[in-house]
């Protein structure tokens, strides 16, 4: 088994898996009259993708667990390249709303798989190692919205960028079907009557409760972020994608420097600090939206949202010690629930209220975040 070839493979499904999944903020305000959504219907390819990510990466989880990781993988990538290309064929929203949902569960289940994978065949530094995997999806995260954007700016259909990307993950696929991994099964696997008692720990409850809360918040931060932008501040689809690329640039440049952190502090102090600078920079943007203040505060909140996500995932990896497929389910797909709900709810709130009102779900979000891992800190300094 081949370690750097293998870290390198779940590095770029992961890039790839950005790379489409952030392509949807640019790409709503195109869907969204495609199919003649309001901002409440267009918060729904939200809910669809993630409750297909939720619903998948579950049952994702136990199967590895029994039949192996790559088997499981293999399906789940193949599953990806043909409904990204299915979407093409598309003749109306339900149709697609089906695709985005299994897309979104296939494209679910690559991601846990590679982040559990990564996790167990590095056995030191674990934490730095799904960091810097995190990485990678920050530069897919700054890849996706550009090219979608200049795709839709030169006036070429949006679901041809689904085809594109269909195409690439069956070659993705082709490379992972011939490399060995030797991974472990199910004697490493949470079952089910140990997720009972995994729901009766009332410290992991809460750690669950912060993966449900910052992933929401982030994905309805970016996800809404192109929309928001040109009815709040009238910019065209191009500058409303080149600010999602900024929050991602910076949210990959922030997990460098975190990567270093890491090494020297605690997971949970760096999720505080970062937790409330997040918070205080989304209450700056939605006190000061001079043009240029905007693209200050959407860098800073990239470079400071950076690695919540990774450092909760590992603090609840370490917390239980294992790095199983079935625990990074139930951790990502708590993730997954919140990318469900939250910005659905932004999307309603913007309705009812304005496009500048829904920031504060995220705001509140992160703050509590914050207090919940400060109670953490506290905890373990007395153990």
């Amino acid at each position: 088994m081949n370690i750097p070839f293998i870290n390198i493979l779940m590095a770029l499904l992961i890039l790839f898996f950005a790379i489409v999944l952030t392509s949807t903020s640019p790409l709503l305000i195109e869907i969204t009259k495609t199919f003649q959504l309001s901002l409440a219907q267009s918060g729904t390819v939200f809910t669809l993708s993630f409750s297909g990510f939720v619903l998948f990466i579950f049952i994702g989880g136990f199967l590895s667990d029994f039949f192996g990781k790559k088997k499981v993988l293999g399906i789940a990538l193949f599953g990806y390249a043909v409904s990204l290309v299915l979407i093409v064929l598309a003749p109306n929203y339900l149709v697609f709303s089906l695709l985005i949902f299994f897309s979104g569960g296939c494209g679910g289940v690559v991601e846990v798989l590679a982040n559990s994978i990564v996790g167990e065949i590095n056995t030191r530094n674990k934490t730095y190692h799904i960091n810097l995997l995190q990485v990678f999806f920050g530069i897919g995260a700054v890849i996706g919205p550009v090219l979608s954007a200049l795709i839709v700016t030169h006036e070429i259909s949006w679901k041809i960028w689904y085809l594109i990307c269909g195409i690439l993950c069956f070659l993705l696929l082709l490379i992972l079907a011939y490399m060995k991994m030797d991974l472990k099964k199910s004697d490493e696997g949470i079952h089910f009557s140990e997720v009972k008692d995994l729901i009766k720990d009332i410290k992991f409850v809460f750690i669950i409760l912060c993966m449900f809360l910052y992933t929401g918040s982030e994905i309805g931060a970016w996800g809404w972020m192109s929309t928001f932008l040109k009815n709040n501040l009238d910019f065209t689809i191009l500058e409303g994608s080149l600010a999602v690329a900024l929050f991602w640039s910076a949210m990959t440049i922030g997990r460098f420097v975190m990567g270093l952190a890491i090494l020297k502090y605690k997971n949970s102090a760096l999720v505080i600090l970062l937790s409330f600078l997040s918070s205080a920079l989304i209450l700056i943007s939605m006190i000061f939206t001079h043009t240029l203040m905007m693209w200050i505060s959407i860098f800073l909140m990239g470079l400071f949202f950076s690695s919540i996500w990774p450092l909760v995932l590992s603090y609840g990896g370490e917390y239980k010690n294992s790095s199983s497929a079935t625990l990074f389910s139930i951790l990502v797909g708590a993730g997954g629930i919140g990318a469900t709900v939250i910005p659905f709810l932004m999307g309603i709130s913007a309705e009812q209220f304005g496009s500048r009102f829904p920031m504060t779900l995220p705001l509140f979000c992160l703050l509590l975040v914050g207090f919940i891992f400060t109670l953490f800190k506290k905890q373990d300094r007395n153990r």
